[in-house]
Protein backbone atom coordinates (compact mmCIF):
# COMPACT_ATOMS: atom_id res chain seq x y z
CA UNK A 1 0.00 0.00 0.00
CA UNK A 2 1.13 3.24 -0.93
CA UNK A 3 1.88 6.34 1.11
CA UNK A 4 -0.82 8.12 -0.23
CA UNK A 5 -3.37 5.25 -0.46
CA UNK A 6 -6.83 5.81 0.96
CA UNK A 7 -6.93 2.99 4.04
CA UNK A 8 -10.16 1.93 5.00
CA UNK A 9 -10.78 1.97 8.75
CA UNK A 10 -12.66 2.76 11.91
CA UNK A 11 -10.41 5.23 13.95
CA UNK A 12 -11.82 8.85 15.04
CA UNK A 13 -9.53 9.96 12.23
CA UNK A 14 -11.47 8.15 9.56
CA UNK A 15 -15.33 9.05 11.35
CA UNK A 16 -14.02 12.81 11.06
CA UNK A 17 -15.73 15.15 8.83
CA UNK A 18 -13.72 15.96 5.95
CA UNK A 19 -13.61 19.86 6.16
CA UNK A 20 -12.16 19.25 9.48
CA UNK A 21 -8.74 17.51 8.31
CA UNK A 22 -8.68 20.15 5.48
CA UNK A 23 -8.68 22.77 7.64
CA UNK A 24 -6.55 20.83 10.30
CA UNK A 25 -3.91 20.15 7.17
CA UNK A 26 -3.91 23.26 5.90
CA UNK A 27 -3.43 25.52 9.48
CA UNK A 28 -1.06 23.14 11.24
CA UNK A 29 0.98 23.28 7.77
CA UNK A 30 1.51 26.77 8.17
CA UNK A 31 2.72 26.48 11.69
CA UNK A 32 4.85 24.35 10.69
CA UNK A 33 6.76 26.87 8.35
CA UNK A 34 5.91 29.74 11.36
CA UNK A 35 8.00 28.11 13.75
CA UNK A 36 11.67 28.72 13.77
CA UNK A 37 12.85 26.67 17.57
CA UNK A 38 13.74 23.87 16.33
CA UNK A 39 12.10 22.21 19.85
CA UNK A 40 8.78 23.15 18.91
CA UNK A 41 9.37 21.45 15.07
CA UNK A 42 10.43 17.92 17.11
CA UNK A 43 7.28 18.57 19.51
CA UNK A 44 4.72 19.20 16.37
CA UNK A 45 6.61 16.11 14.66
CA UNK A 46 5.60 13.75 17.99
CA UNK A 47 2.66 14.78 18.01
CA UNK A 48 1.81 14.09 14.00
CA UNK A 49 3.40 10.66 15.21
CA UNK A 50 1.06 9.56 17.97
CA UNK A 51 -1.36 11.04 15.60
CA UNK A 52 -0.28 8.43 12.75
CA UNK A 53 -0.11 5.75 15.55
CA UNK A 54 -4.01 6.55 16.42
CA UNK A 55 -5.26 6.06 13.18
CA UNK A 56 -4.27 2.65 12.83
CA UNK A 57 -1.96 3.80 10.04
CA UNK A 58 0.72 1.74 8.53
CA UNK A 59 4.16 2.72 9.39
CA UNK A 60 6.21 0.75 7.40
CA UNK A 61 4.71 2.68 3.76
CA UNK A 62 5.87 5.84 5.90
CA UNK A 63 9.21 4.32 5.92
CA UNK A 64 9.49 3.70 2.77
CA UNK A 65 9.00 7.36 1.84
CA UNK A 66 10.45 8.70 4.93
CA UNK A 67 14.27 6.97 3.80
CA UNK A 68 13.91 8.82 0.19
CA UNK A 69 13.24 12.49 1.50
CA UNK A 70 15.87 11.18 4.53
CA UNK A 71 18.43 11.02 1.93
CA UNK A 72 17.71 14.07 0.21
CA UNK A 73 18.14 16.07 3.20
CA UNK A 74 21.00 14.68 4.24
CA UNK A 75 22.60 16.79 0.89
CA UNK A 76 20.63 19.94 1.77
CA UNK A 77 22.22 19.70 5.86
CA UNK A 78 25.86 19.05 4.12
CA UNK A 79 25.37 22.24 1.82
CA UNK A 80 23.63 24.28 4.69
CA UNK A 81 26.59 23.15 6.57
CA UNK A 82 29.20 25.00 4.11
CA UNK A 83 27.30 27.62 2.40
CA UNK A 84 24.27 28.68 5.56
CA UNK A 85 24.59 32.36 7.18
CA UNK A 86 27.20 35.14 7.61
CA UNK A 87 30.79 34.04 7.72
CA UNK A 88 31.54 36.89 10.22
CA UNK A 89 29.34 35.71 12.36
CA UNK A 90 29.29 31.92 11.96
CA UNK A 91 30.60 29.70 14.26
CA UNK A 92 32.51 27.14 12.69
CA UNK A 93 32.78 23.48 13.56
CA UNK A 94 36.87 22.26 14.76
CA UNK A 95 37.37 26.18 14.45
CA UNK A 96 37.30 25.07 10.20
CA UNK A 97 37.34 27.94 7.88
CA UNK A 98 38.76 28.02 4.20
CA UNK A 99 39.58 31.87 3.37
CA UNK A 100 39.00 32.94 0.16
CA UNK A 101 39.91 36.17 -2.01
CA UNK A 102 36.49 36.56 -3.96
CA UNK A 103 34.56 38.90 -2.97
CA UNK A 104 31.63 36.29 -3.64
CA UNK A 105 32.37 33.99 -0.99
CA UNK A 106 34.73 35.84 1.87
CA UNK A 107 35.56 32.22 3.51
CA UNK A 108 33.48 29.55 3.89
CA UNK A 109 33.73 26.24 5.98
CA UNK A 110 31.53 23.61 8.36
CA UNK A 111 29.11 26.01 10.07
CA UNK A 112 27.17 24.96 13.60
CA UNK A 113 24.94 27.06 12.22
CA UNK A 114 23.87 24.99 8.97
CA UNK A 115 24.11 21.59 10.46
CA UNK A 116 21.28 23.27 12.96
CA UNK A 117 19.21 24.92 10.26
CA UNK A 118 19.57 21.73 8.01
CA UNK A 119 17.80 19.80 11.08
CA UNK A 120 15.21 21.83 11.01
CA UNK A 121 14.35 21.51 7.51
CA UNK A 122 14.47 18.07 7.67
CA UNK A 123 12.14 17.66 10.51
CA UNK A 124 10.10 20.11 8.98
CA UNK A 125 9.61 17.84 6.03
CA UNK A 126 9.34 14.83 8.22
CA UNK A 127 6.17 16.75 10.12
CA UNK A 128 4.81 17.36 6.63
CA UNK A 129 5.02 14.02 5.14
CA UNK A 130 3.40 12.54 8.47
CA UNK A 131 0.54 15.14 8.59
CA UNK A 132 -0.52 15.37 4.85
CA UNK A 133 -0.42 11.03 4.03
CA UNK A 134 -2.47 11.06 7.16
CA UNK A 135 -5.11 13.28 6.00
CA UNK A 136 -5.21 11.60 2.51
CA UNK A 137 -5.23 7.94 4.07
CA UNK A 138 -8.18 8.74 6.54
CA UNK A 139 -10.53 10.24 3.68
CA UNK A 140 -11.80 8.68 0.66
CA UNK A 141 -11.81 10.72 -2.73
CA UNK A 142 -15.58 11.19 -2.51
CA UNK A 143 -15.43 12.56 0.76
CA UNK A 144 -12.04 14.67 -0.01
CA UNK A 145 -13.91 15.97 -2.78
CA UNK A 146 -17.37 17.08 -0.98
CA UNK A 147 -15.00 18.31 1.85
CA UNK A 148 -13.79 20.92 -0.50
CA UNK A 149 -17.08 22.17 -1.82
CA UNK A 150 -18.83 22.31 1.30
CA UNK A 151 -15.88 24.69 2.02
CA UNK A 152 -16.64 26.68 -0.98
CA UNK A 153 -14.22 25.42 -3.30
CA UNK A 154 -15.64 25.14 -6.83
CA UNK A 155 -16.25 21.54 -7.74
CA UNK A 156 -14.16 21.30 -11.13
CA UNK A 157 -11.16 22.34 -8.88
CA UNK A 158 -12.00 19.93 -6.02
CA UNK A 159 -12.40 17.11 -8.78
CA UNK A 160 -9.17 17.79 -10.08
CA UNK A 161 -7.31 18.05 -6.83
CA UNK A 162 -8.91 14.61 -5.95
CA UNK A 163 -8.13 13.01 -9.27
CA UNK A 164 -4.46 13.84 -8.72
CA UNK A 165 -4.04 12.44 -5.71
CA UNK A 166 -5.97 9.34 -6.94
CA UNK A 167 -4.10 9.28 -9.78
CA UNK A 168 -0.89 8.39 -7.85
CA UNK A 169 -1.61 4.72 -6.61
CA UNK A 170 -2.86 4.26 -9.91
CA UNK A 171 0.74 4.53 -11.52
CA UNK A 172 1.96 2.69 -8.65
CA UNK A 173 -0.39 -0.39 -9.72
CA UNK A 174 0.26 0.14 -13.41
CA UNK A 175 4.66 0.23 -13.07
CA UNK A 176 3.72 -3.01 -11.17
CA UNK A 177 1.57 -4.69 -13.57
CA UNK A 178 4.33 -3.12 -16.42
CA UNK A 179 6.79 -4.26 -14.47
CA UNK A 180 5.31 -7.76 -14.40
CA UNK A 181 4.82 -7.77 -18.10
CA UNK A 182 8.58 -7.21 -18.39
CA UNK A 183 9.52 -10.29 -16.44
CA UNK A 184 7.17 -12.27 -19.20
CA UNK A 185 9.08 -11.12 -21.93
CA UNK A 186 12.62 -12.25 -19.97
CA UNK A 187 13.39 -8.88 -18.50
CA UNK A 188 14.72 -9.44 -15.21
CA UNK A 189 17.15 -6.73 -15.12
CA UNK A 190 15.15 -5.06 -12.37
CA UNK A 191 15.88 -8.01 -9.96
CA UNK A 192 19.55 -9.03 -10.61
CA UNK A 193 20.39 -6.05 -12.77
CA UNK A 194 23.27 -3.71 -11.98
CA UNK A 195 22.29 0.35 -10.99
CA UNK A 196 23.55 1.23 -14.24
CA UNK A 197 21.55 -1.08 -16.13
CA UNK A 198 18.57 -0.55 -13.98
CA UNK A 199 18.79 2.92 -14.73
CA UNK A 200 19.31 2.11 -18.43
CA UNK A 201 16.03 0.16 -18.61
CA UNK A 202 13.62 2.78 -17.27
CA UNK A 203 12.34 3.60 -20.28
CA UNK A 204 11.15 -0.08 -20.94
CA UNK A 205 9.16 1.49 -17.68
CA UNK A 206 8.11 4.92 -18.47
CA UNK A 207 7.33 5.00 -22.16
CA UNK A 208 4.58 2.06 -21.28
CA UNK A 209 3.55 4.27 -18.38
CA UNK A 210 2.92 7.51 -20.03
CA UNK A 211 1.02 5.94 -23.12
CA UNK A 212 -0.80 4.23 -20.43
CA UNK A 213 -1.87 7.71 -18.46
CA UNK A 214 -2.63 9.45 -22.11
CA UNK A 215 -4.98 6.79 -22.85
CA UNK A 216 -6.57 6.95 -19.51
CA UNK A 217 -6.87 10.78 -19.55
CA UNK A 218 -8.29 10.55 -23.08
CA UNK A 219 -11.02 8.20 -21.70
CA UNK A 220 -11.49 9.78 -18.50
CA UNK A 221 -12.69 13.19 -20.78
CA UNK A 222 -15.06 11.25 -22.63
CA UNK A 223 -16.63 9.92 -19.87
CA UNK A 224 -16.41 13.39 -18.69
CA UNK A 225 -18.46 14.88 -21.22
CA UNK A 226 -20.91 12.59 -21.91
CA UNK A 227 -22.28 12.55 -18.13
CA UNK A 228 -21.99 16.90 -18.55
CA UNK A 229 -19.60 17.85 -16.24
CA UNK A 230 -19.57 21.26 -15.61
CA UNK A 231 -22.40 22.24 -17.30
CA UNK A 232 -23.90 23.39 -14.02
CA UNK A 233 -22.88 25.36 -11.39
CA UNK A 234 -24.07 23.31 -8.43
CA UNK A 235 -23.90 19.10 -8.23
CA UNK A 236 -25.87 16.84 -5.97
CA UNK A 237 -24.15 13.92 -3.86
CA UNK A 238 -25.53 11.17 -2.93
CA UNK A 239 -24.16 11.03 0.94
CA UNK A 240 -23.82 14.32 2.75
CA UNK A 241 -21.47 15.48 5.48
CA UNK A 242 -22.75 17.09 8.88
CA UNK A 243 -20.47 18.01 11.67
CA UNK A 244 -20.49 16.74 14.74
CA UNK A 245 -19.78 17.58 18.30
CA UNK A 246 -16.69 15.99 18.19
CA UNK A 247 -15.99 17.91 15.02
CA UNK A 248 -15.98 20.35 16.13
CA UNK A 249 -14.05 20.07 18.97
CA UNK A 250 -11.10 18.62 17.07
CA UNK A 251 -11.23 21.74 14.65
CA UNK A 252 -11.07 23.57 18.38
CA UNK A 253 -8.68 21.68 19.22
CA UNK A 254 -6.32 22.46 16.34
CA UNK A 255 -6.68 25.76 16.62
CA UNK A 256 -5.67 26.08 20.07
CA UNK A 257 -2.76 23.95 19.32
CA UNK A 258 -1.52 25.80 16.40
CA UNK A 259 -1.57 29.07 18.16
CA UNK A 260 -0.15 27.45 21.67
CA UNK A 261 3.15 26.13 19.26
CA UNK A 262 2.98 29.57 18.05
CA UNK A 263 3.58 31.44 21.18
CA UNK A 264 5.47 28.89 22.41
CA UNK A 265 8.63 29.36 19.70
CA UNK A 266 8.55 32.84 20.49
CA UNK A 267 9.09 31.92 23.91
CA UNK A 268 12.02 29.13 23.42
CA UNK A 269 15.44 29.64 21.93
CA UNK A 270 15.24 30.45 18.49
CA UNK A 271 18.96 28.90 18.02
CA UNK A 272 20.32 26.17 19.80
CA UNK A 273 23.94 27.15 18.36
CA UNK A 274 23.64 30.61 20.00
CA UNK A 275 22.44 29.53 23.19
CA UNK A 276 25.23 27.27 23.58
CA UNK A 277 28.30 30.14 22.52
CA UNK A 278 26.85 32.69 24.10
CA UNK A 279 26.36 30.84 27.21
Amino acid sequence: MGLVDYQPGTSYLHMMDPRVKIFALLFLSVVVFIVQSIFVVVVMCVLFSILWSLAQLSWKSWWGFAKVVLSIMLLIIVLQILFYGDNSTAHFMFGLQIPTTSGFMPGYGLKWEGLEFGILLTIRFLSLILLLPMVVKTTSINQMSMGMVRLGLPYKIAYMTTTSLNIIPTFQEEIHVIMDAQKLRGMTVFEDGKKIEKFLAYPALVVPMVIGAMRRAQQMGVAMDTRAFGCYKQRTYIEDIKMKPSDWAFMAASAALGTFLILLNSWMPQSIVNMIFHS
